[in-house]
């Protein structure tokens, strides 16, 4: 007999075993399924902002971030083109998504989800009842049946077998891809990788940013145009060189972690909703990251959804789909286009260099934005 749960959560990043874990608190059978092992790591800036720090605070999850010896964030310094600024940052954290990511995976388990670790998902059809998900690990196949299926798999998205089924998802033209590594404590100068601070290296072909992470370690995580990983032989190359290029460098010594790359950052999904699936996180679409928002981005996805879900899981109503795609464009889509716009602004030089000049004359005229990137959550979850 088929086993039914009365969701399906694929995915395990912060998105996924967020929902995984609210559903779960609120009595659904959940299984949490991730194509890796964890801990793990992956590439990301590693820091999270206070409106992600608002949503953990939401769901009692204040703790995990000081027990996972989570570091506060207190200044962005952008170098470039001749010119460097120092922003202060409020109410943000700087945690590895290895360290977070586990945490957030044993609170769901905790909840009482069903996790599996080491297991690819992929859609398997549909009834009016139910979608089926098929599951691979260590060689076996089975599939099971779910009421709600949540596509939190990252950049690109859920995929099925079903010939001819549409691809909701249109990738930006010259988007940039991001790559990162992890270095052990110590390799980086002081002065280049100060704990506290985000310090991003900006130039004509993407950015950089590197951080100190709560081991000690030091993250380089990076926003590349394709041609500049081509044109240097690999992402160190690429990365080395725009460093250089502000007169800073790439951590000494062999990287712990890495390197590894991403497809292309910038996409958006046409349809972040369909009969009994949700999109959130990555998979519901997603912006260059400049200014370090995307785990917060989907920590308030999968907070919006929880509500909407339970809801779908009771009792399944068609304007379930559009009433997601409104609430996914109030929480999170908007803040994305902000990110976006600073994204867009780094790609021109003339506009960036006199961007960053006034911002070093004038600081406190970046207190708006970054007032509205630290904005909290609308609402809570169930409004």
């Amino acid at each position: 007999m088929t086993e039914r749960f009365d969701a399906v959560v694929v995915g395990a990043g912060p998105a996924g075993a967020l929902v995984a874990r609210e559903l779960a608190r609120r009595g659904c059978r959940v299984l949490l399924v991730d194509r890796e092992r964890f801990p793990r790591w992956t590439v990301c800036g590693a820091c999270l902002g206070a409106p992600g720090v608002a949503v953990l605070r939401a769901v009692g999850l204040e703790g995990l971030l000081e027990d996972s010896g989570a570091r506060p964030l207190q200044r962005l310094r952008i170098v470039g083109w001749g010119r460097a600024v120092d922003l202060p940052v409020e109410g943000g954290v700087v945690v590895s998504r290895r360290t977070l990511d586990a945490a957030l995976l044993a609170e769901a388990g905790a909840a009482g989800a069903v996790v599996r670790t080491g297991c690819t998902a992929a859609l398997d059809g549909e009834t009016p009842e139910v979608r089926r998900v098929r599951l691979r690990e260590a060689g076996s196949t089975e599939v099971v049946e779910a009421l709600c299926v949540i596509d939190a798999s990252g950049l690109g998205g859920l995929r099925g077998d079903q010939p001819g089924r549409e691809r909701h998802e249109v990738v930006r033209e010259n988007s940039r891809i991001g790559v990162g590594a992890c270095f052990p404590p110590g390799s980086c100068p002081p002065i280049e990788a100060e704990p506290e601070t985000v310090s991003m290296a900006v130039g004509s072909g993407g950015y950089v940013g590197r951080v100190v992470h709560e081991d000690g370690s030091v993250g380089v995580a990076a926003a590349l145009a394709p041609g500049e990983v081509r044109r240097f032989e690999g992402p160190a190359g690429a990365v080395t060189a725009l460093l250089e290029s502000v007169g800073a460098s790439l951590p000494t010594g062999a990287a712990t972690d890495g390197w590894k790359g991403t497809p292309p950052l910038t996409r958006t999904r046409r349809r972040r909703a369909e009969r009994r699936l949700f999109a959130i996180g990555d998979a519901a679409g997603y912006v260059e990251p400049f200014t370090g928002e995307g785990m917060s981005w989907a920590l308030m996805g999968a907070y919006a959804l929880v509500p909407l879900a339970e809801e779908a899981i009771r009792a399944w109503h068609d304007t379930a789909v559009e009433r997601w795609e409104s609430r996914y464009r109030l929480h999170v889509a908007q803040r994305q286009r902000l990110s976006g716009a600073v994204a867009w602004l780094s790609r021109n030089p003339f506009l960036a260099r006199g961007a960053l000049g006034v911002l070093g004359a004038r600081p406190g005229l970046a207190r708006p934005f970054l007032r509205q990137a630290a904005r909290p959550p609308l609402g809570e979850s169930g409004s």
